[in-house]
């Protein structure tokens, strides 16, 4: 009862409302490619790609790039390959870049927070329910995804599925969308212009991705690793089982970081009301 005294539900409502078509799209298009991929997954298909892969036939950038994947083309390994490593990382970014800008800066320029904070609705209860929803919306899509992938795996992979290791996957994913998240929240709360906020909101997380890929691409690109949150989600530690918990703790404390800056600073500043 405390927490829903601490929100608004008309808001949280209304931005529920305003988002879900756009949370449905970033939400059944990754888990209809999780499901077909579980689905058409044999161990023939993965020797194929590795005798592809060893054939090098590919360019020496692409061969670095995806030479890992050659260490581990179990169902698990190809579920962190072809969907944790991109899709699982791409789509929620773009989700959250969208979502989190219009949360809170968007509101700003185009006047509607001044309405909301004209009713007895304060800059707290603003704050902390559109970080609910940015924040469950996540939970949500994360589940989904998981929830496909099981009932997938139980019809088209029976017995073949790590069930722990997939998971672990999963929920490493959301820690890294978790803390990209704080970056486009606290940068919505940050700006009073929605141009401020995407150009700090979406030009992070862009810049972590290309560098991630620059990173995978040569020896004399790898410096780029050190400039990208990516590097904390380690789908290979994952997946051996060790070395990667205290990444994922740190992708946590970032987000839970960024969320709190972004709160503070919106409490304080002044706004073009």
């Amino acid at each position: 009862m405390e927490v829903i005294a601490m929100i608004s539900i008309p808001l949280l409502k209304q931005t529920i409302k305003s988002n879900r078509v756009l949370f449905l799209i970033f939400t059944v298009v990754p888990s209809i490619f999780l499901s077909l991929t579980l689905m058409i997954y044999t161990t023939q298909t993965a020797n194929a790609m590795k005798a592809i892969l060893t054939s090098n036939a590919l360019p020496p950038a692409m061969m670095q790039m995806v030479g890992s994947q050659l260490s581990n083309l179990t169902l698990n390994g190809m579920m962190a390959t072809q969907f944790f490593q991109m899709l699982a990382i791409l789509f929620p970014m773009i989700y959250v870049i969208i979502v989190g800008n219009k949360l809170i800066a968007d509101r700003i320029d185009r006047g509607d927070m001044a309405y909301i904070l004209s009713t007895p609705t304060k800059r707290n209860k603003v704050t902390l329910t559109q970080a609910l929803y940015l924040i469950g919306s996540l939970v949500v899509m994360f589940a989904v995804f998981a929830i496909a992938g099981l009932i997938a795996a139980a019809i088209f992979q029976p017995g073949v599925l790590e069930v722990k290791s997939f998971l672990l996957l999963d929920l490493g994913a959301f820690l890294l969308a978790f803390a990209i998240s704080g970056i486009t929240y606290a940068a919505s709360c940050i700006f009073n212009l929605s141009k401020n906020s995407l150009a700090v909101g979406a030009g992070l997380p862009l810049t972590f991705f290309v560098s991630n890929l620059l990173a995978k691409m040569g020896t004399n690109l790898q410096g780029f690793k050190y400039i990208t949150l990516q590097t904390l989600y380690d789908t290979d530690k994952i997946l051996s089982g060790s070395g990667y918990a205290w990444q994922l703790t740190i992708l946590a404390v970032i987000g839970i970081a960024l969320y709190a800056l972004g709160m503070i600073i919106f409490r304080k500043k002044d706004l073009p009301l």
